[in-house]
């Protein structure tokens, strides 16, 4: 096998749920050395166990958590940055080409992408002509009124319809109607 030069990898979010396993196989990389660098909030945080360093750096909320971010990943001279966590995608995307100016990759959407991917009305909408894409009938609601009339018109069928809110990351606290 061959292998390949050693980088340098800087994870966020370390003691967000999960990333002692991503720290973990980063270093389980067998074609090349990946020194892991985590940062979080938290000193005391699982990821700063499980990295060869770590850095505390403020909350994505914090308005100094980007140039925190930039600096950390510039101390230890690191080839790339795995943005882990939902809430500080949106607060690096359009900070991208600080990182890409010199010379470190960062792994994340665009922040047009994650206007899309967070808003389930426009995600819906993208995707509802696409053959290849099969999106479920769906309405945006505002009230319980608006919420119970497409229930009428699709009719009180033994169904499940799924209940989410139109601003969200992923499928956290969906719920599900069930009509029996």
């Amino acid at each position: 096998m061959i292998k390949l030069k050693p980088i340098k990898v800087l994870v966020t979010a370390a003691g967000a749920p999960g990333a002692s396993t991503l720290i973990r196989y980063l270093r389980n990389i067998a074609e090349r050395k990946v020194y892991v660098i985590g940062v979080d909030a938290s000193q005391e945080c699982i990821g700063s166990f499980f990295a060869d360093a770590f850095e505390s750096i403020p909350q994505a909320t914090e308005a100094n958590y980007v140039d925190s971010l930039l600096a950390a990943a510039q101390k230890h001279e690191v080839d790339c940055v795995v943005v882990a966590s939902s809430y500080e995608v949106e607060v690096v995307a359009p900070h991208v080409k600080l990182f890409e100016e010199i010379g470190i990759k960062i792994l994340v959407s665009s922040a047009e992408s994650l206007r899309i991917a967070n808003n389930k009305k426009l995600l819906y909408q993208l995707f509802e002509n696409d053959p290849k894409v099969r999106v479920p009938q769906f309405k945006v609601v505002n009230t319980l009124e608006q919420l119970f009339r497409p229930v009428k018109v699709w009719g009180f069928q033994k169904n499940n319809y799924v209940l989410n809110r139109q601003f969200r990351r992923g499928v956290v606290d969906f719920d599900i109607l069930v009509i029996i």
